[in-house]
């Protein structure tokens, strides 16, 4: 048996001049509260208000236009629908380089490929793949272009790669990372939960007492 499919539906409505303001704005917050209605905007123009509804069925739809014959008669001069056929939505196109200084020019660093990036004064040092370059930017604008599923922030100054991590330490109070260049890098109080959250879906990471010497 097929499932119904959703009735999607754009109104369009003009008010009346003469119906009193605190009537048209309690229809538009009754009608802004009813769960069938996705979204709704003030516009100007042929119309004045329009608002998207998502109901069942045509028959669930008959019954909501039946729901609004009431205020509709009372408030609105003219009100249309329309059908909604198709759906077009701009997806988002991920920034997925940093352009970094090169003997003459730039060079294109992949942010799948950085394993770590820390604070420098007004500098960031990008590391990636054995190499690193300075680049002027903040860690937040740096951070925001990373993937928050494969990158974690350990402290104000450093942000590494999930994957880049070797060791998870937990030496004194402290805790470190020990990365797979050998080097270690502190793990603030404040992210530490953050940390260990996002470790636990990575199975490679291993935790031992002390690093490495």
């Amino acid at each position: 048996m097929m499932t119904p499919q959703r009735v999607r539906v754009i109104i369009c409505l003009s008010f009346d001049c003469r119906a009193e303001p605190a009537e048209v704005d309690s229809f538009k917050s009754t009608l802004l509260a009813d769960p069938k209605v996705r979204h709704a905007v003030e516009v100007s123009g042929a119309y004045d208000f329009m608002a998207e509804a998502v109901l069942s069925s045509m028959s669930a739809y008959q019954d909501f236009v039946q729901s609004l014959s009431e205020p509709l008669a009372k408030l609105v001069t003219r009100h249309e629908e329309s059908f909604i056929c198709k759906r077009f939505v701009r997806h988002r196109v991920e920034d997925t380089a940093i352009w970094v200084p090169a003997p003459q020019g730039y060079k294109r660093v992949d942010t799948r490929d950085i394993d770590k990036v820390s604070a420098e004064g007004d500098y960031m040092r990008i590391y990636s793949r054995g190499d690193s370059w300075l680049v002027h930017a903040t860690m937040r604008s740096l951070e925001h272009r990373l993937n928050p599923d494969h990158f974690i922030r350990l402290n104000r100054s450093v942000i590494v790669r999930l994957s880049f991590i070797d060791f998870f330490v937990h030496e004194g109070r402290r805790w470190l990372v020990q990365l797979c260049d050998g080097t270690c890098e502190r793990v603030s109080r404040t992210h530490v939960a953050q940390v260990c959250s996002a470790l636990r879906f990575t199975s490679s990471i291993r935790e031992r007492a002390s690093p490495k010497p």
